[in-house]
């Protein structure tokens, strides 16, 4: 079975893991198309997957898509679909299903082709689990048809299906991946500025665990997945959802919480965003990546 790949992060890096875990990589053949160096690290690291030159390549003949692709590039993407007249089952990634299923809703594809799961990537599922339960978004207006090619691709890699709306992905994407890592980042940054008023050295035990908890992949993600352009008040919801999870019982007061003034200071366009964990931490307050993050505290819970 040929598996086309558009987009390769850690999405793509759990299914072939999977896929050679469960030894079946002589059933199901990967193919991907994404940046060259990003191509050649994943061939290097997955001996599995196939990374052609020519986009044709790895759509030809294609029986299942997977979309990886980041949100910013999701309507690039679909016309890539559409300009090569894919009428394979599509499975899309994408971690804002409030705004990727309108997009691709409002394609030419056919809905009925549109599978919209949960990244497993960013939720970071098991592969040392016998079966894997990934959640797929279902409700009366998305009409996927899960046919035999699917059926078949999930049941080679053990995975199981259980469906929820849209608004219920989003949240558990908000509370397991960003808001967490947004945490941790924000607690960690006052810590280091705090603890060098005694000593460049106090609690460093505890700042460094901390950093370690950090998913580093939440820079890259929040860049390429931020989609909206209103950010009045988000700043203080984020503050608000932070008062509510250290606040209470006093575990922290407010001198802790960014307020508005102080994050429209930090808005700096001009300073590019460090890659490595260690200057991700140092410079997160003085990059427009602050900004970006602050988006992911609004859920929109309407039905439009």
């Amino acid at each position: 079975m040929k598996i086309s790949i558009l987009g390769l992060n850690d999405d793509a890096a759990f299914f072939l893991k999977r896929s050679s875990i469960l030894n079946k990589n002589k059933q199901l053949d990967f193919f991907a198309f994404d940046d060259r160096k990003i191509q050649n690290k994943f061939k290097k690291d997955f001996p599995n997957l196939s990374a052609p030159w020519n986009l044709n390549d790895v759509l030809e003949s294609s029986e299942i898509l997977l979309n990886f692709s980041a949100l910013k590039s999701l309507p690039s993407s679909i016309s890539i679909i559409e300009e090569n007249k894919l009428n394979c089952p599509i499975i899309d990634f994408s971690p804002i299903k409030k705004y990727s299923i309108k997009i691709f809703n409002q394609s030419s594809l056919s809905n009925k082709n549109i599978i919209h799961a949960m990244s497993p990537g960013r939720v970071e599922f098991s592969n040392n689990q016998e079966i894997i339960k990934l959640p797929i978004v279902l409700n009366n207006n998305i009409q996927t048809d899960f046919n035999e090619k699917t059926n078949l691709f999930f049941k080679r890699l053990k995975i199981s299906l259980k469906f929820m709306d849209e608004i219920e992905h989003d949240e558990i994407l908000r509370s397991n991946y960003y808001l967490p890592n947004i945490l941790f980042f924000l607690l960690a940054k006052k810590m280091d500025e705090k603890s060098k008023i005694i000593s460049n050295t106090l609690g460093s035990v505890l700042l460094n665990n901390m950093r370690d908890l950090v998913n580093v992949n939440i820079n890259d993600d929040l860049l390429k997945d931020y989609v909206y352009d209103d950010l009045n008040g988000l700043m203080n919801l984020f503050s608000q959802e932070m008062k509510e999870i250290f606040v209470e019982n006093n575990k922290l007061d407010n001198s802790y919480l960014l307020n508005s003034k102080q994050a429209a200071n930090l808005l700096d366009p001009n300073i590019s965003v460090p890659k490595s964990k260690d200057t991700i931490m140092s410079l997160f307050f003085g990059t427009r990546f602050t900004r970006l993050v602050s988006g992911w505290s609004k859920i929109d819970k309407s039905n439009d």
